[in-house]
């Protein structure tokens, strides 16, 4: 009934991505609690604060960064190497492309 998909399963897949983590647990517990309290942060748009909230929502955000910083220094080093090597991969991809 059903043909069998042709995208290989994931494991078939090639892997682009290095497989190390980024972000130390300490990294994701205060992405993800950002995430959180930003998610919460706005009320409804009939809410008498909407307005204070939305205008203040980049300046709260500041704040919770520097509060629960989103990358550490050991984090940050892995994530400029990362940014680099992909930065070189794609300069390589451009070259074999012509330099497009």
């Amino acid at each position: 009934m059903y043909r069998e998909s042709p995208i290989p399963a994931r494991a078939q897949l090639p892997e682009h991505e290095p497989t190390q983590q980024l972000f130390c647990s300490s990294c994701q517990r205060n992405q993800e609690l950002i995430c959180q309290i930003l998610s919460a942060y706005l009320p409804d748009e009939d809410d008498p604060e909407y307005q204070d909230r939305y205008e203040h929502a980049e300046e709260y955000e500041q704040s919770l960064k520097r509060r629960y910083p989103v990358v550490c220094r050991s984090c940050q080093v892995k994530v400029d190497q990362r940014l680099q090597q992909q930065s070189h991969l794609g300069f390589r991809a451009r070259d074999c492309r012509g330099g497009r």
